[in-house]
């Protein structure tokens, strides 16, 4: 056989080896499919493109053992309903802000939680999902800014997880981060695109299942730079932090930003609850972590409200002795993210009553219109 002829075989068995793979990639064992991010430049958060694919499957693991549908409504939010501006509204808003916990892509889209908070409150609020993976207060606070307005709520609900003060302080290129020194707070803007001149090339990448089957189902590039797969679980890369003084003090100062900010820039009228706490699975009872005992202090020194978590999920992890997350990943599962749309209405209902005390939001019956 001459060598014409074997580079050919060789070229075909390769075009026939990657033909199969897509093939086995997309029905059998389907590679991971995550929606591309863009930049918003104008307030500085990231949010997912809604000029391309809108829907897709989410999968994780060597044999796609994890599979959840997403969907990316008309503003680019993990979320199965399109989001209307305030005249195409007929009922108050609440926006909700957190993290890849809260934003419902290891779920179903009918299992998001802005989903089940509205209908534990009984269809009386509309609740939109503003929660993306990897951020945390110092971008949810831009956020809240373009939420103001571009669909100004009648609530906003900023959900955090413990570490996410100091997480503020990790400094990264394509996120919102703070910069403490001393009591002094400096905004630092991401300086990253998700577009440039290699976007038409990474979206061409994006349409082979065996490129994402490597990179996002077996972490190739973790793999690649050293970084073991349970190191990538968590949500957030926040610090293992240990809170002597010194920490304490920044997320303190953190936290006084915050809600400082959040008062002055979403207004006097606005309803700002801060829902803050983990998940947690044991029969001894939790203790607050530093942060949750900041936050408390804190936020109602500003007029904000706040509502415990963790306590709530250890109540409910008495009573049921489920998992309130996947076994193969830290991420809340349905059933812990049903128990949060609990604990949050459980929470809500009596802050709404006070805010909103024309229409009682226990009662589904008459006009739904906010009194101002």
């Amino acid at each position: 056989m001459n060598l014409g002829k074997l580079t050919v075989r060789i070229i075909a068995f390769m075009a026939g080896f990657l033909v199969l793979a897509e093939i086995l990639l997309r029905t059998v064992v389907p590679a991971c499919d995550v929606p591309p991010m863009e930049l918003n430049t104008e307030y500085g958060f990231l949010n997912y493109r809604t000029d391309g694919q809108r829907s897709g499957l989410f999968t994780q693991g060597q044999r796609a053992f994890h599979r959840s549908r997403w969907e990316v409504n008309n503003d680019g939010w993990i979320f199965p309903e399109d989001y209307h501006p305030p005249d195409a509204r007929h009922r108050p808003l609440i926006a909700m802000f957190g993290s890849s916990y809260i934003e419902g892509l290891w779920v179903e889209p009918d299992e998001n939680p802005g989903i089940r908070l509205r209908e534990n409150l009984n269809q009386r609020f509309l609740v939109y999902n503003f929660s993306i993976t990897n951020s945390v207060p110092s971008e949810h606070l831009q956020e809240a800014r373009y939420v103001r307005d571009t669909y100004a709520p009648e609530v906003y609900l900023f959900i955090l997880q413990p570490g996410y003060l100091i997480g503020c302080t990790d400094l990264d290129p394509e996120r919102t981060r703070f910069a403490v020194e001393d009591d002094t707070v400096r905004v630092v803007r991401p300086t990253v695109l998700q577009r440039g001149g290699l976007d038409g090339v990474k979206q061409l990448i994006r349409k082979s299942a065996l490129l994402r089957y490597l990179l996002w189902n077996l972490r190739l590039a973790a793999a690649l730079q050293g970084i073991a797969v349970e190191d990538q679980v968590d949500a957030i890369t926040v610090r293992n932090t240990v809170y002597d003084d010194s920490t304490e003090a920044v997320a303190e100062t953190v936290a006084q930003y915050l809600c400082r900010q959040m008062r002055e820039r979403l207004g006097d009228n606005a309803v700002i609850v801060i829902a803050h706490g983990d998940i947690y699975h044991d029969t001894a009872p939790p203790a607050m972590h530093p942060e949750e005992a900041i936050l408390e202090r804190v936020a109602p020194e500003f007029g904000i409200d706040t509502i415990p978590l963790t306590d709530g999920f250890y109540r409910k992890y008495l009573s049921d002795r489920r998992s309130f997350k996947f076994d193969y990943d830290m991420h809340w599962n349905a059933y812990g993210l049903q128990t949060l749309a609990d604990i949050l209405a459980d929470g809500m209902i009596p802050i709404l009553e006070t805010g909103f005390p024309r229409h009682p939001v226990g009662n589904p019956d008459g006009d739904s219109t906010v009194q101002q």
